[in-house]
């Protein structure tokens, strides 16, 4: 499982790895949704990462959010375009690549059971599928 999780972030293995999928993005291209009640690159790449700390802190015995911190935190954006910049959209890629560290770093604590972690690279392809789908809708450069 650890070898798997560290090639998503930059091998892939028949998919494109989480950091091309991310890279070279325009704050726009990341807050574009297809529609209403629809999410953006942006809101799944928060909803990722959100959730690879999440897991770790609960797998370490740390405080997780609460009820309410998730409700405002989950798919967290920065509103529209007109209120992000690229470096807002950097720190929101570099938070997705410190939580894939996060997760390599638990897998490889002997006192953490890598069980928590056993639905997350299923929830992760969901969320990487969805993401090159919201490329493919702007007319994004295919990647692989």
């Amino acid at each position: 499982m650890l070898t798997l999780w560290s090639d998503s972030w930059s091998k892939g293995h028949g998919y494109v790895p989480w950091r091309d999928v991310l890279a070279h993005l325009t704050p726009a291209n990341a807050l574009w949704r297809p529609g209403p009640q629809r999410h953006s690159i942006w809101a799944h790449a928060s909803h990722v990462a959100f959730w690879r700390e999440y897991l770790t802190a609960s797998a370490r015995g740390a405080t997780v959010p609460t009820q309410a911190e998730i409700a405002t935190k989950n798919f967290e954006t920065p509103g529209d375009a007109a209120h992000a910049s690229p470096e807002l959209w950097r720190g929101a890629v570099e938070r997705v690549e410190r939580s894939q560290r996060l997760i390599e770093d638990a897998l490889r604590d002997p006192a953490v059971d890598p069980d928590v972690f056993g639905g997350l690279v299923a929830h992760d392809a969901y969320h990487l599928g969805q993401i090159m789908l919201l490329r493919a809708m702007q007319g994004l450069k295919p990647l692989m």
